[in-house]
């Protein structure tokens, strides 16, 4: 069974100012980060590493990293590490990102599809008047 496509969407006021204030990349960072989000989630956990994040982006993992501290300082993101008591080794860390504050939110293609006002959208539509001159005739 095919997965339903999803869609990141913005609310252009909250977004913007964060946008503003991460800087470019730092921004695409977070939006790597919250595409992983399950449609409808405020808050979504994460496991990956700098320098998978830095291979979609096509940046340095150093980069990549730093935009990921960028995004902790402000508290978008917190980070969990993982290690194994046996071996004393590090797993791949989890990041928590805060998609709503952020002003994004995850949603299903369809659910952009559906009609905002169904009534309103269902209503006939006026033809246009034969008569009106046309820029094609």
């Amino acid at each position: 069974m095919q997965r339903e496509p999803l869609l990141l969407v913005l609310d252009s006021c909250v977004a913007g100012r964060w946008r503003a204030r991460l800087g470019p990349r730092a921004w695409c960072v977070l939006e790597v980060l919250a595409a992983t989000a399950p449609a409808g989630a405020g808050l979504v956990d994460v496991a990956c590493s700098s320098r998978s994040v830095a291979a979609q982006l096509g940046v340095s993992r150093d980069s990549a990293a730093r935009s990921l501290r960028v995004l902790i300082d402000t508290g978008l993101v917190t980070r969990a590490v993982c290690r194994d008591d046996a071996t004393g080794r590090f797993g791949a860390a989890t990041y928590r990102v805060d998609v709503a504050a952020a002003g994004l939110r995850v949603v299903t293609a369809s659910h952009l599809a559906a009609p905002a006002n169904p009534v309103a959208d269902a209503r006939p539509r006026t033809p246009p008047d034969a008569r009106q001159p046309s820029l094609f005739h």
